[in-house]
């Protein structure tokens, strides 16, 4: 029931070689999900995998310079064939971003949460999932 992402950090020239090995793989492909911080990765495996999850790994700030709009990330996404977003957490971030990214259709996932509060603060605005190498304080509250 869990979730394997593949993150793609090789050249898009390398899709197709994954490809034959996803197209082989017996498991459910509902439980596959790629994800990429080069637009370029993201576009290939939409070629490549129109079936599967597409998330674009990214730092909202740095890639348009200032904390930007739901709009304005829906538009990035959509250009590049993905079908979500995992965005470096940040105090930013508002249940009301959240929930636009959702209503454009869009997974909405963060990563680098830390600390613990950050994440907490993050479970509260709505988010899909989130990547996080110390959740302590997550645990508590959402394992049951």
């Amino acid at each position: 029931g869990k979730i394997m992402q593949i993150e793609l950090k090789s050249p898009p020239e390398l899709i197709p070689h994954l490809k034959t090995v996803l197209d082989a793989w017996p498991g459910d492909r509902r439980q596959l999900m790629l994800s990429a911080f080069e637009p370029e990765n993201i576009a290939g495996a939409a070629r490549a995998f129109p079936d599967l999850p597409r998330i674009w790994l990214t730092d909202l700030v740095q890639w348009f310079g200032r904390f930007p709009e739901a709009a304005a990330v829906a538009g990035q996404v959509k250009r590049i064939g993905g079908t979500g977003v995992s965005f470096l957490a940040t105090e930013a971030a508002t249940a009301g971003f959240v929930r636009q990214l959702h209503k454009a259709g869009l997974r909405v996932v963060c990563w680098g949460v830390n600390p613990d509060e950050l994440g907490l603060r993050m479970a509260a605005l709505g988010v899909d999932a989130m990547t996080s190498n110390h959740a302590v304080a997550l645990r508590r509250k959402y394992r049951q």
